[in-house]
């Protein structure tokens, strides 16, 4: 389920895990766990972008 939201979420575009929280309404762990798994399946990429002093993941799901 939640990989589910995450892969409709993304579909239009790369989004952070915040941007993903505020759309679905998943709690940001569970997103990270979820994505971290997809990611490892070749389902999606990352980049890391600097965000002020932090480090924020971007996701953007792979090409079919």
């Amino acid at each position: 389920m939640t990989q589910e939201a995450i892969i409709k979420a993304l579909q239009n575009g790369s989004l952070t895990s915040y941007e993903i929280e505020n759309m679905t309404g998943i709690p940001r762990t569970s997103i990270v766990a979820a994505c971290k798994k997809m990611f490892h399946k070749k389902k999606l990429t990352t980049e890391k972008i600097k965000s002020g002093r932090c480090w924020i993941t971007r996701y953007t799901l792979e090409p079919h």
